[in-house]
């Protein structure tokens, strides 16, 4: 080979170990870019079902417990003799925090199947109590940190329906 030859290898060689670590240099950063993205997206997103669903540290005994101690039925209830479930909906955050939560209205006509399996075994909804509706939701926003809900090993953002039951002891 001649030496015009051998320097044009050499170039070629140069040039493509270039192209090589360019190409390399921005597959990684696309790579990267779509990790994080999908990062985010994930802890935006709030799942409504989970794979290990949210729980109250200690299980349903230490959440009826602290129910029983932090519980405060309205005085507006009490004279009222008003009962029933008041159903607050809200997301366990990744950390366990609660946050976004709001009463849950069912509408009676609606032709959901899960609100109807809601509405036959709960026939005792509140529908006009503010009092009641308050009580719940400080009640909810009070709370502990919960254990997150997990999917695929992860913690994520996972929405969660309580019903809250209002009962007079006669």
């Amino acid at each position: 080979m001649t030496h015009r030859g051998e320097a044009r290898l050499a170039l070629y060689k140069t040039v493509n170990l270039k192209m090589k670590a360019i190409i390399y240099i921005l597959l990684m950063i696309f790579c990267l870019n779509s990790f994080c993205y999908s990062q985010t997206v994930n802890e935006e997103r709030i799942h409504r079902v989970s794979e290990i669903s949210p729980n109250f540290p200690g299980g349903d005994a230490a959440r009826l417990k602290y129910f029983r101690e932090n519980f405060r039925y309205p005085q507006s209830a009490i004279d009222k003799r008003i009962q029933g479930t008041v159903f607050v909906t809200f997301v366990v955050e990744t950390d366990g925090s609660i946050t976004n939560a709001e009463i849950f209205r069912i509408e009676k006509d609606s032709a959901s199947d899960q609100v109807r399996n809601i509405h036959s075994y709960y026939r005792d909804i509140i529908e006009n109590c503010p009092d009641c509706e308050a009580e719940a939701l400080r009640f909810v926003k009070e709370m502990p940190n919960w254990n997150p809900g997990r999917t695929q090993g992860n913690r994520v953002r996972t929405q969660f329906l309580m019903p809250i039951k209002f009962s007079l002891n006669e």
